[in-house]
């Protein structure tokens, strides 16, 4: 049988301020078992998962 694992975060988002116009990449490092999925949200609403997202 396998051995299950909670998520964890290994490495933490950090406090981060653009200009209009810039862009923004976000990496999560979260490990667990079986592989957590990782839903990003804006204003309680999902986002697409997509490499190339613009939000206005």
């Amino acid at each position: 049988s396998e051995t299950l694992c909670k998520p964890t975060i290994v490495q933490p988002l950090l406090d981060t301020n653009i200009n209009e116009g810039e862009k923004l990449k976000l990496h999560a490092a979260i490990n667990g078992h079986p592989e957590p999925e990782i839903i990003w949200y804006r204003n309680n609403i999902p986002l697409k998962n997509s490499r190339d997202l613009t939000l206005t």
